[in-house]
């Protein structure tokens, strides 16, 4: 992982601690659900999930006394507080080289419209036979 412009590694626990809250923003979790979501069924002390937090609190750079990103609820347990927006949606532009098809000439972008407009429309994985492709 990278954090201002740095590597920083991460131990497998603690990535998956991360990985773990923010795939679940502003749900509370105990300490047992958390050992148990981390370790699956091996018992490990109380003190380890304390040791993960700390390191994943430090490679956030958050503060205990004033969370912005894991906000401790005594005796109930951890929440993750910040909502992650999903991942943009990247347009993807297909060149205009022509493709020949009977005596039509088109685009490789207008087949691709046509194709995902016939398939809205018909429900089907095939183009109609007007176009000349199957």
């Amino acid at each position: 992982m990278w954090a201002n412009g740095q590597e920083v590694l991460l131990v497998p626990k603690t990535l998956n601690l991360l990985v773990f809250l923010t795939k679940h923003p502003n749900l509370l979790f105990s300490r047992e659900e958390l050992v148990e979501a981390l370790w699956r069924g091996v018992y490990v002390d109380d003190h380890a999930l304390s040791v993960q937090i700390v390191e994943l609190r430090r490679f956030l750079g958050d503060n205990p006394k004033a969370p912005r990103y894991i906000e401790t609820r005594a005796r109930l347990g951890y929440r993750f507080l910040l909502q992650l927006a999903p991942p943009a949606l990247i347009p993807v532009v297909l060149p205009a080289v022509p493709i020949r098809s009977g005596d039509a000439l088109y685009t490789k972008r207008a087949v691709k419209h046509r194709l995902s407009s016939n398939r809205l429309r018909t429900g089907r994985l095939g183009v109609r036979d007007g176009m000349g492709l199957s």
